[in-house]
């Protein structure tokens, strides 16, 4: 079984990993999508979309703070979901 999971691409991780968290951001298990979440931010931290996943799945989950830390350390331009993650981190935070 080791075998065949050495075979999969990272590509196709990447995608499986998205389509789950999605999955459960949209059924609300917020629980759930941390765990894929952070998984997937785990296997490339440098991955702006697994950042911006696990932080959008933290604030969901209301651990506003985790997720305010995750986008804050963005480095230079941010995309606008991470900058609404943000805000909403700063209104819940007060």
């Amino acid at each position: 079984m080791s075998d065949s999971l050495a075979n999969v691409s990272p590509h196709h991780l990447a995608n499986r990993f998205q389509s789950l968290i999605w999955s459960c951001l949209d059924a609300e298990f917020f629980k759930s999508a941390v765990f894929f979440a952070e998984r997937y931010h785990v296997l490339d931290q440098r991955n702006h979309d697994a950042r911006h996943l696990y932080a959008l799945s933290l604030l969901k989950c209301g651990q506003v703070h985790a997720a305010m830390s995750l986008v804050k350390q963005l480095p230079g331009s941010r995309c606008p979901g991470c900058s609404t993650v943000k805000a909403q981190c700063c209104t819940a935070l007060g």
